[in-house]
């Protein structure tokens, strides 16, 4: 009966073991798949605060595109938020667009009201709604910010981000 037991034991932690190392594979290949993606603005379509589709790669390719991740409970984000509502005339030559994956519309629209960005024009605040962003960027760490131009990613960054070092690549 030990034998069995035994046995049974060998096999299973035999069986989880593969499984787990196809999962790490898989993974592997999908951050390799990711990361050579996005270095073109990739296609990947998010919901405006109005219900309408939005694609990011539909966005003027002349001018350089900011791409903010962001969650309205998280401080760096806020933080984020709270610099970029404070220094509009810096992101006037760019397109700027902060995605959520927050399913909260009011909580969004308390957001985007409390650090005045309905006062910038070149703004989209977009919800993430089917997690897209994660499938097409690799990671969904908030807040990330993704700076193009001419469609080439010009500099990613995962975390708090200085706005002068994000105003500094828009403006090289």
């Amino acid at each position: 009966m030990k034998n069995v037991i035994r046995l049974f034991i060998i096999v299973v932690l035999s069986i989880s073991g593969v499984w787990l190392g196809k999962k790490i594979v898989q993974t592997y290949k999908h951050k390799k798949v990711s990361e050579q993606q996005i270095q073109t603005l990739p296609h990947a379509c998010f919901e405006s605060l109005e219900g309408k589709t939005i694609c990011i790669d539909e966005f003027n390719p002349e001018k350089p595109l900011v791409l903010v991740y962001f969650h309205p409970e998280c401080e760096h984000c806020q933080y984020e938020a709270q610099e970029i509502g404070q220094n509009t005339e810096a992101f006037s030559n760019c397109q700027l667009l902060m995605v959520t994956y927050d399913d909260s519309l009011q909580r969004v629209k308390n957001f985007c009201e409390t650090y005045h960005l309905w006062e910038i024009d070149n703004i989209e605040v977009l919800i993430d709604a089917e997690n897209q962003f994660k499938k097409v960027f690799g990671k969904a760490v908030v807040p990330s910010v993704y700076i193009y131009k001419n469609r080439k990613l010009k500099k990613q960054f995962l975390g708090e981000t200085k706005l002068e070092t994000i105003i500094e690549i828009i403006n090289e």
